[in-house]
């Protein structure tokens, strides 16, 4: 199974993902030391952190495992278990 098939990747963890994200933009835009510096270090090119909010929105699950199908081969993730001590 690849990344963009797991069960995790559902509209209903999507969504509350997507509110987190947005709910922590809202809330960092608060400090003033953000602002400050994401205007003086822009990270994007056209964009700038007012624009963050709509770009976010606009974001769907398909995009999600679309860019998940690209950039996560499953032959280069491993997995382990951490057991308790007996």
């Amino acid at each position: 199974m690849n990344a963009a098939e797991s069960p995790e990747l559902n509209q209903e963890n999507f969504a509350l993902v997507k509110k987190r994200m947005i709910g922590q933009n809202l809330i960092s835009l608060n400090s003033v030391e953000y602002l400050a510096r994401q205007l003086y270090y822009p990270q994007y090119k056209d964009k700038n952190i007012f624009d963050l909010l709509p770009l976010i929105e606009e974001i769907t699950l398909e995009d999600v495992k679309k860019i998940a199908e690209e950039y996560i081969i499953d032959d280069d993730l491993s997995e382990f278990v951490i057991l308790p001590k007996e």
